[in-house]
């Protein structure tokens, strides 16, 4: 890690923009873009992932598949007709292996075993 002062996170600082005419003034209009986050609060991908994984002790990807793989269970007892593929397309998997791979991490059975003991049929 180089750059002395940057702690355990690395992250590229940035100066902020220079405030615009009349930005010192009371009431004055907030730039356009205000509140969303510009060039400035960029921050390295490694510093995300490992402030993310402090606070959800999953990684970023591990959380988004989680959550995909909590939506598809739902969806494959409430849809018991719909394709298998259908529902991993449906979820964000674009390829059905892959999200066999993944469910069945998660889970430990095939999305097919989980709808067949769930009651589904």
């Amino acid at each position: 890690m180089s750059g002395a002062g940057r702690g355990r996170f690395p992250y590229r600082q940035h100066s902020p923009p220079p405030a615009g005419p009349g930005s010192h003034r009371k009431g004055a209009s907030p730039p356009s873009g205000a509140g969303r986050p510009g060039p400035e609060h960029r921050c390295d991908p490694q510093y995300f992932c490992e402030l993310f994984k402090s606070v959800t002790t999953q990684r970023p990807v591990e959380y988004i598949n989680q959550r995909r793989i909590d939506r598809a269970k739902e969806r494959l007892l409430k849809e018991p007709h719909a394709r298998i593929h259908d529902i991993a397309a449906g979820v964000g998997f674009e390829s059905d292996s892959y999200f066999g791979t993944v469910f069945k991490r998660f889970e430990g059975i095939s999305p097919r075993e989980y709808r067949e003991t769930n009651g589904a049929s």
